[in-house]
């Protein structure tokens, strides 16, 4: 999935977690970033290097289904995407349990580069991230509601 955008068509593109990018997510590492609500940076860089594989394999896509108490069944799955603009950006995130008890079910979480934070990579990556959702079958109320949520706190991280 990926867009031409910016002045002088910049290319911007999220991908799954995979080992061709792992030399750039670490660099990233190296030089400041972290992913939030991750592990911290030294947990992660022991993780890459004790078994990259087993590392990314974390970082894949989840599906599942659960049973509540009641009966009820519910959907669940967590989209993980690194971003990329012909070098690692950030991470972005999107959670959704159909099941949840609050209201709202959807969490969109970005982790930008330091140096990259400006460029509106948040904002792409959401908007690409609640598009894979609508893919998989989320309701379209409960995305509409999201990313309300989403351009009303200026394309910050959200749990809607």
């Amino acid at each position: 999935m990926c867009d031409r955008c910016g002045e002088g068509f910049t290319f911007f593109g999220l991908a799954e977690p995979q080992a061709t990018l792992i030399d750039a997510y670490s660099a990233a590492l190296r030089n400041g970033w972290a992913p939030e609500g991750s592990e911290s940076v030294p947990e992660l860089q022991a993780a890459i290097g004790a078994d990259a594989e087993a590392f990314l394999s974390k970082r894949h896509d989840t599906h599942g289904n659960s049973v509540a108490d009641n009966g009820a069944h519910a959907r669940q799955f967590r989209l993980i995407r690194w971003l990329w603009d012909g070098d690692f950006c950030g991470e972005a995130q999107l959670s959704y349990d159909s099941g949840a008890p609050e209201a709202g079910q959807i969490e969109l979480r970005a982790s930008i580069v330091p140096w990259k934070d400006a460029l509106g990579y948040r904002q792409r990556a959401f908007r690409h991230l609640l598009s894979e959702a609508r893919e998989l079958g989320v309701p379209v109320a409960e995305l509409d509601h999201a990313s309300a949520l989403f351009d009303a706190r200026g394309g910050q991280n959200t749990k809607s």
